[in-house]
């Protein structure tokens, strides 16, 4: 309210950040209602960030639960947060042991192209570095100037959520 910001001035600053799409009139409307009565969105944080961000946004529990991380996974759903025409096939991942020690091996291909990434193996923990880092190379290779963010950590399920969102890097160096 100090900053007389509004629903309409909220959805400009994100189309001058990157975001193409218009957001949705419901968005816009709860926007507005917390930004009215800001005693509102106390605990509502989680549905403000899906507000602004809406398709963009990709969410993917990082708890550790001793099975196999699932970069694989992560790693389709960034892309196609941003890309949902983009065709990956063939994903899969593998644990690979060699000399150095063990790393899990992303392979998949796009366009008929055979590609692969690597993330160090630390027991069943997901290594989120290393797939945000695939993610910028897979779209440095193709062009294109967004890449990966993570947001903070909130409280939503004890902060071991990852919330991730693909933006144009020159507008958010």
């Amino acid at each position: 309210q100090q900053r007389k910001a509004s629903a309409p001035r909220i959805a400009l600053m994100l189309r001058d950040g990157g975001f193409d799409k218009p957001l949705p009139a419901k968005s816009l409307e709860a926007l507005d209602g917390w930004v009215t009565d800001p005693v509102k969105a106390l605990g509502e944080a989680t549905e403000i960030i899906e507000a602004l961000f809406g398709d963009r946004l990709v969410s993917y529990n990082l708890h550790d639960d001793g099975t196999p991380p699932s970069h694989d996974i992560l790693f389709g759903g960034l892309i196609a947060s941003l890309l949902p025409q983009a065709r990956l096939a063939d994903m899969r991942q593998t644990l690979e042991r060699g000399d150095n020690g063990a790393v899990w091996r992303v392979q998949y291909s796009f366009e008929g192209e055979a590609r692969l990434f690597e993330a160090p193996a630390d027991g069943s923990t997901m290594d989120v570095d290393a797939v945000m880092a695939a993610v910028d190379d897979f779209l440095e290779r193709l062009g294109r100037p967004e890449r990966t963010y993570r947001l903070a950590p909130g409280r939503y399920n004890n902060g071991e959520t990852g919330t991730f969102v693909l933006v144009d890097a020159n507008k958010f160096p």
